[in-house]
């Protein structure tokens, strides 16, 4: 929730900077300033005692492919979701449906509905299944993208692909990192093995959309975010099917 208020207000922050002073310099400077309370209340935080956690249990071989599978799901989605925030503005801009200022504020509006999404998910985790909310969330996802690339030339329909988008991807982490415990027991090591998944996909996704944004189309950007999507409800059938066997950690989500 935190993380999409944060991207919420960097784009705002942006465009009133570029109306103010006519630069993006300004903004630079804004941003800069806000961290320095932070940067001085981290410092006069002592650093926690490390916990020790026994890591050395060995991964069966169903562990280890329930892990790879988390990993790969964490990559498609969660390089979908980076790659609409990041190239949403320059897919609005060269279609000519938004100048430079009005993209701004719909990189805002994705990650306000990302983040409003979190807030609202919030207690709705503690009753649906994260099955059933990682399935609805790519469902909806697919559908708002839909929206977008059917109906490329509107600003209407972008708007609202947009802000539906981001609803749908709002629980897609957080159900992830829950599903993924009610199949194993997360530790350290395993966790890391996940955010691999999830930094090779936010720098893949938006680097395979910059090769092909230009010569191909702007559209282009929206195909390989569905394809993305697919790929991501394909893995996640996978997951729900597959069953750990000799190590019944919990209740499958």
């Amino acid at each position: 929730f935190l993380f999409g208020f944060g991207a919420f207000f960097g784009p705002i922050i942006v465009a009133q900077t570029v109306l103010l002073s006519g630069g993006i310099n300004l903004a630079y400077w804004v941003v800069a300033i806000i961290l320095v309370p932070v940067i001085i209340w981290v410092l006069r935080v002592p650093s926690p005692t490390p916990k020790k956690q026994d890591e050395d249990t060995k991964l069966l071989r169903g562990e280890i492919i329930l892990i790879v599978l988390v990993s790969l799901f964490f990559f498609l989605h969660v390089g979908a979701e980076l790659s609409f925030g990041d190239w949403i503005y320059t897919y609005s801009v060269s279609l000519g449906l938004a100048n430079v200022t009005t993209a701004a504020y719909l990189t805002s509006g994705f990650w306000g509905s990302i983040t409003l999404g979190r807030l609202i998910g919030i207690p709705f985790t503690a009753r649906i299944r994260p099955r059933t909310m990682l399935l609805s969330s790519l469902v909806g996802a697919l559908v708002s993208v839909g929206i977008i690339l059917i109906w490329s030339d509107s600003s209407i329909a972008l708007w609202v692909g947009t802000i539906g988008t981001g609803l749908s991807m709002a629980s897609l982490f957080p159900s992830t990192i829950t599903f993924a415990g009610r199949r194993l027991n997360i530790t350290g090591r395993i966790t890391g093995w996940f955010f691999i998944g999830v930094g090779a996909g936010s720098m893949v996704f938006p680097w395979m959309i910059g090769q092909v944004f230009e010569t191909v189309g702007p559209q282009s950007m929206m195909v390989i975010i569905i394809i993305g999507i697919v790929l991501a409800l394909a893995v996640l059938a996978a997951l729900i099917r597959f069953k750990v066997p000799g190590r019944d950690i919990r209740t499958a989500g």
